[in-house]
């Protein structure tokens, strides 16, 4: 009996994840298909803990406080580069807070390098 079911398991498995992958279907279980863009920039969750030592790295090399992470993405090529984009406030003037684009490169093993920090007015990215 419970050979019968590991065989009908293997059987569902592959109708239902294989296949569909196999003849390119777009989607299974009505999930899309979205492969990653390999080599290129991905979506990440503010909330990831590297996206969050990048951020407090790269606030912490400027005069200004780290109000929110808006946007972020990650590529993985020698170690990790995160393109953030940060609302920020200045410690040392009073202005209204202000969006940063940044990216930070975290090579294996090694520490932060910051690569750019540039001030903008809509996080989006081209890349």
């Amino acid at each position: 009996m419970q050979l019968i079911m590991k065989a009908a398991l293997r059987v569902t498995l592959i109708i239902y994840l294989v296949l569909p992958a196999a003849v390119g279907a777009e989607t299974v279980f009505d999930i899309p298909i979205q492969p990653e863009n390999l080599g290129g920039f991905n979506a990440v969750p503010v909330v990831d803990r590297g996206v969050i030592a990048a951020a407090n790295f790269a606030v912490n090399t400027r005069p200004v406080t780290l109000i929110d992470i808006v946007v972020a993405k990650q590529q993985l090529v020698d170690g990790k580069t995160y393109a953030l984009c940060l609302r920020v406030k200045s410690k040392i003037a009073k202005a209204p807070s202000r969006l940063i684009m940044t990216k930070i490169f975290k090579p294996f093993g090694e520490a932060y390098q910051l690569k750019s920090w540039t001030r903008v007015n809509s996080c989006s990215f081209n890349g």
